[in-house]
């Protein structure tokens, strides 16, 4: 900014034409953006996640309440409903964005909006909001979730020991009676211990974070959580297992109205009827948690939800059909940061097709 203080005939981007851009009142281009994101240190993948999220929200809701804009956007969200969702938290971020008065809120506000990010498969986004809030510091009141979030955003995107570790800062600051943050914490370590497989221990752990949701009176964080017992007997190689978990749970978000999460465990059990060698019912789950997935525009659920068709495809010796789900496969993989098998997968093909 000194630069173009100082010596405005110099500078690499006119103070007059900064300050349009800054309006919105012109569009910079491309070589002028990219100049504009490093004058403000802004990582390139952080404003391209931005964008994504942006698209994806619903129209901004005209409620200037920031307590009612947190509580209607986590309520629509937990709902399955993505856009609306978004609409209130991009909705409080810009709301409490500046304001010295209110950081509590402010931080509270980024905090579910990494959250957020993180759920939609944006963990880069994630983390760089949270390391922000850290190095603030956080009010002594949100310290422990965001130190969760941390540990969930270094889990998925590959790094199970960094994980462990602000698991076990956010542990040590504990407070007696904080049911809800004692589940988030094992929920969390049980599922890095799965991906590390210790198998047995993170049984154990499980067990305590649905012990701790259920005091919390936390449905929504129950179901969850039976994400990781699914997890487990997938890499337990149970086949059967998972499909009982998977249904287990799918039937308990249908009861809640935990819409995201029952088409996201459909996919769970395509994945299961596939593994059984039960193509046709693969298909069938697949076909609809796709379907759901389009019409709330739910692109990590596309994600999954394609690369198993395309799996589903191979075994039925459906070429066309594999070729098809395979390169929407490709193409949505690119909205998702998290590191698994599956995009593991899909990026190694992505690097063979590129080399040739």
């Amino acid at each position: 900014m000194s630069r173009i203080a100082l010596h405005p005939s110099r500078a690499i981007i006119p103070f007059t034409t900064l300050a349009k851009v800054e309006k919105a009142k012109v569009d910079p281009g491309l070589k002028r953006l990219y100049r504009l994101l490093n004058l403000y240190h802004l990582p390139l993948q952080m404003v391209g996640d931005l964008l994504d999220l942006e698209d994806l929200a619903d129209i901004l809701p005209a409620d200037r309440n920031p307590e009612t804009l947190y509580k209607e956007g986590v309520k629509e969200w937990k709902g399955g409903d993505i856009r609306k969702g978004l609409a209130h938290l991009f909705t409080l971020r810009h709301l409490v964005q500046g304001k010295p008065d209110s950081r509590i809120v402010r931080q509270k506000s980024l905090l579910s909006f990494a959250v957020a990010a993180g759920s939609l498969g944006k963990f880069q986004l994630s983390r760089q909001i949270v390391d922000d809030i850290l190095l603030e510091p956080p009010d002594p009141t949100l310290l422990v979730p965001v130190l969760i979030q941390a540990a969930h955003c270094w889990h998925w995107l590959g790094s199970g020991e960094a994980a462990l570790a602000f698991l076990s800062r956010a542990e040590a600051r504990l407070k007696p009676g904080e049911d809800q943050h004692r589940a988030w914490i094992f929920h969390e370590k049980a599922s890095v211990l799965v991906d590390l497989a210790d198998f047995k221990h993170a049984e154990s752990v499980l067990a305590l974070a649905l012990d701790s949701y259920e005091k919390a009176g936390d449905l929504y964080g129950v179901n969850r959580a039976m994400a990781v017992r699914t997890r487990l007997r997938f890499e337990q190689e149970d086949a059967a297992g998972a499909l009982q978990a998977a249904q287990a749970a799918r039937d308990h978000a249908a009861r809640n109205g935990f819409d995201r999460l029952e088409r996201l465990w459909r996919i769970e059990e395509g994945r299961a009827y596939l593994l059984l060698n039960d193509a046709s019912s693969s298909l069938s789950s697949l076909s609809a948690a796709l379907a759901e997935s389009l019409l709330a525009d739910d692109r990590i659920g596309q994600f999954y939800a394609h690369y198993y068709l395309w799996k589903a495809r191979e075994t039925i010796d459906d070429p066309g059909g594999a070729e098809v789900e395979l390169k929407s496969a490709l193409y949505f993989e690119r909205f998702v940061d998290e590191v698994t098998k599956e995009t593991l997968d899909i990026r190694a093909l992505r690097t063979r097709k590129e080399s040739k």
